[in-house]
């Protein structure tokens, strides 16, 4: 059985609001600070702009950069995912939990707060992991699995 768990759609949503937002943010003060003559004359007191003019017109320098690691971030995370095969949890390439190698399954608090932690021995040292549905779509059928295996060996 293979299982696929998505990264959370809430979380990739607001990347993708927030590139917007800031895009808009930019483009509207850029216009206001830069091409809107009566805002211009209405933030100038004599002949030196105030400080809403000044906002206006560097705000791209923030705005700008913010859109595109928005962006990015949105680009990035759409394609995250937790693949579970009948062999291990896969979260990504440098984070391998093979199922024989789980010692235990802290699923107490699961309804409550969501998470639930894997303890496991990766290269003789014994590590922990915990996943949380604040974070990925799906958990449910990811502890199940985790159940499942574990109680299987």
């Amino acid at each position: 059985m293979s299982l696929e768990i998505k990264y959370s759609s809430y979380r990739i949503g607001n990347w993708g609001i927030a590139a917007i937002v800031f895009l808009i943010l930019t483009g509207w003060f850029t216009y206001d600070g830069h091409m809107n003559q009566g805002f211009i004359d209405d933030h100038t007191v004599d002949g030196k702009p105030d400080h809403t003019l000044i906002f206006n017109q560097q705000f791209w320098l923030f705005g700008l950069p913010a859109a595109i690691a928005s962006a990015a971030g949105y680009m990035l995370f759409r394609k995250k995912r937790i693949y579970a095969d009948d062999e291990k949890i896969t979260v990504d390439k440098d984070t391998q939990i093979p199922f024989d190698q789980i010692e235990a399954v802290d699923y107490t608090n699961f309804k409550s707060d969501g998470k639930f932690t894997v303890e496991y021995t990766s290269e003789g040292q014994t590590k922990t992991f915990t996943f949380s549905k604040k974070a990925w779509d799906g958990l449910d059928k990811l502890l199940e699995l985790v159940i499942s295996k574990v109680d299987s060996e």
